[in-house]
């Protein structure tokens, strides 16, 4: 009899307490105590096949601002673009501070802009927009970057044809132009006939990462991720690490021959984000953390 008051003491105390913090939220689906709005959340993941279509249908059901709690912790998402502008632009300062999955604070380790806060946050976040801005992103000269790397692209593939007929798959052509694209931005090189398959093993591990990740994995302690599913979050950071060893190493290779004085950079030539990144290293010190 004990027992059966206790857990139900328990029960009606958990039920109390969501409710509590659910009313100090926007609305949404009806959540439980501990997981939330999981079940919906994977029913409708399985019955509309997308996260868009998904979050799209509690948009219409719940309006543009919406909560949906995911295990023990609240979302909040914003589908609305006015309000997402006053709110992460107009008032950027205000919300800098956001909460991150521990995984990711496991794997950024506070660096970085999606996964980091205060004032390095804002500090990332502007130098990046900038950055962007005066590589000419949003502009005709990004334009003239992408109509670039397509005719490249296609004089591949006539370069490739053999009596006039060649055959290529459609997914790997646009993946190729459209990564050839951002890493020419990043580090100034294009993805060749000779560089392609490294790229393509790079999606592949970012595919199956993505694959891997579950709201299981964004809402555990890492202390449990670690001792009860260490394969599990081995196989995590093997991913992560072959993909930020891929992404950082042209990165790696120009500032250690900067140090060295065999790399240097024309601060009113800059041709990709990495040299940008570098020259601010330099400027700035090499005591202060930019990574």
């Amino acid at each position: 009899m004990f027992v059966i008051l206790f857990i139900s003491f328990i029960l009606s105390w958990l039920v109390v307490r969501q409710y509590q913090k659910v009313s100090r939220l926007p609305p949404g689906p009806i959540s439980l105590p501990l997981i939330g709005n999981l079940p919906q959340i994977l029913y409708y993941l399985w019955s509309t096949g997308s996260v868009v279509s998904t979050l799209d249908l509690f948009r219409k059901r719940y309006g543009n601002i919406f909560t949906l709690w995911v295990g023990p912790l609240p979302h909040v998402s914003i589908a609305d673009y006015e309000t997402a502008h006053e709110v992460f632009v107009k008032n950027a300062n205000k919300y800098a501070d956001k909460f991150h999955a521990p995984l990711f604070q496991e794997i950024k380790k506070d660096r970085g802009v999606l996964s980091t806060n205060g004032d390095h946050w804002q500090e990332m976040r502007r130098f990046a927009l900038q950055t962007f801005r005066n590589m000419g992103v949003g502009k005709d000269v990004m334009e003239l970057k992408i109509i670039k790397e397509l005719n490249a692209r296609c004089a591949d593939i006539d370069n490739a044809a053999v009596n006039g007929v060649t055959t290529t798959q459609a997914s790997e052509f646009f993946d190729l132009t459209v990564g050839s694209i951002i890493n020419n931005i990043l580090v100034g090189k294009r993805f060749d006939k000779d560089t392609k398959r490294e790229f393509l093993k790079i999606k592949n591990a970012l595919d199956s990462a993505f694959e891997l990740f579950t709201p299981f994995d964004m809402t555990v302690p890492m202390w449990v991720l670690k001792t009860f599913f260490n394969k599990r979050y081995s196989n995590l950071m093997t991913l992560n690490d072959e993909t930020t060893g891929f992404v950082a190493k042209e990165a790696d290779s120009r500032y250690t021959q900067m140090k060295s004085g065999q790399y240097s950079i024309d601060e009113n030539n800059i041709q990709d984000y990495t040299d940008a990144f570098l020259l601010k290293i330099q400027k700035d010190g090499e005591n202060k953390d930019f990574k």
